[in-house]
């Protein structure tokens, strides 16, 4: 039985790998800002792990992460935090 390939499936972010991304829009921003996900997670002021979790719907964002994105991107929490769909 042939294998499939597990990485053809994900979405690279920085360093880490996720097959969905729940909040589109941040990645977007960290892209387009020429950002890792490492050095977007230090200008929030969290760990990297904790935006990776974020954004792949692991775990949902705490009220310091929120406020975090919302300072670093500017953008609106509608913005920011609306999910992959809607």
């Amino acid at each position: 039985m042939k294998r499939e390939n597990p990485k053809s499936q994900f979405q690279a972010i920085g360093k880490y790998e996720t097959k969905e991304t729940r909040f589109p829009a941040i990645r977007r921003w960290i892209r387009s800002h020429g950002m890792t996900v490492t050095q977007f997670a230090s200008a929030v002021g969290v760990s990297s792990a904790a935006i990776y979790y974020m954004l792949s719907g692991t775990n949902e964002p705490s009220l310091r992460i929120v406020r975090g994105v919302l300072t670093v991107t500017g953008m609106t929490f509608e913005e920011a935090f609306r999910e992959a769909g809607q």
